[in-house]
């Protein structure tokens, strides 16, 4: 399958390799959508007029990412989707490193290839969430300056920066609770519980669980939530996007890794318009 188009609900994709994790292979994607210089979402987003999520080949990574060119400028990397409960996020340390599901509905990219994009450049972190409140449905979004993980001899250790959005973060909940934790699953027990393994008690779903945690993102479809100082309490959360991003720290300091001049001038000016705005 060379490309295709499908439209859910609003969101308008553009398909080259919809599956992720070992399936993907080369016999997905034609030459001509295989550009070896592409290395990251910035170099696409400008090409595209409509929709918000499309499907490039990373030279690098060597298989599909999905990007999203819309939000907040473009060039996010997404490393995970939950829009349905067709994909099941119960799974094994294998399959949470390796990457799961499919780009038309839910997926984890793969613990190894968020180490292997994070490591050598600066990334930003942003999730998109729906969630369910007393006045209805809303969309929140969560902010963090930086974002990394470490490798899976660290077993993937989560490094983050500031919060900023409007999802409300407690500073010692949220994400930021499960900051400088390693990545449990339920074959492999990481967390700093003393009673329970995480994942097991958390519908299954692997996570950089504390004791255990105050955003579940990847149990179950019917119990994902996110503690909020908004509402103070629990938001059940309906679908959610993560999303990774070059910040213009990656040109500062290891100008050396930028793939080509196009990579350097994609970052550097959408950089440049959001301290504008």
């Amino acid at each position: 399958m060379a490309f295709g188009w499908l439209t859910v609900g609003f969101v308008t994709l553009i398909i080259f390799n919809p599956v992720v994790g070992q399936n993907d292979t080369n016999d997905d994607l034609t030459d001509s959508s295989r550009p070896s210089k592409h290395t990251d979402c910035h170099m696409n987003s400008s090409k595209y007029l409509g929709g918000t999520l499309h499907s490039m080949w990373h030279s690098t990574l060597n298989r599909s990412i999905l990007c999203d060119v819309r939000i907040d400028g473009g060039g996010w990397i997404v490393i995970q989707r939950r829009t349905s409960r067709d994909i099941d996020f119960k799974r094994n340390w294998t399959d949470y490193r390796d990457g799961f599901g499919s780009y038309l509905s839910s997926f984890w990219l793969g613990n190894e290839d968020i180490y292997q994009l994070t490591t050598p450049d600066f990334y930003e972190l942003r999730i998109d969430l729906k969630v369910e409140t007393e006045f209805g449905d809303m969309l929140v979004y969560a902010h963090y300056t930086s974002f990394r993980i470490g490798s899976e001899s660290e077993n993937y250790t989560l490094n983050l920066g500031v919060y900023s959005g409007t999802v409300g973060e407690y500073p010692e909940c949220g994400m930021a609770y499960s900051n400088g934790q390693q990545f449990t699953t339920i074959d492999r027990d990481n967390d700093a519980s003393d009673l329970d393994n995480c994942a097991q008690f958390q519908s299954g779903g692997g996570w950089w669980y504390k004791k255990c945690t105050c955003v579940n993102l990847n149990g179950h479809f019917n119990v994902l939530f996110w503690i909020s100082r908004n509402w103070y309490h629990t938001i059940p959360v309906v679908r959610s996007k993560m999303m990774i991003r070059k910040t213009i720290e990656t040109l500062f300091h290891h100008p050396q890794r930028a793939a080509n001049l196009a990579d350097v001038k994609a970052t550097y000016l959408h950089q440049l318009r959001q301290l504008l705005q």
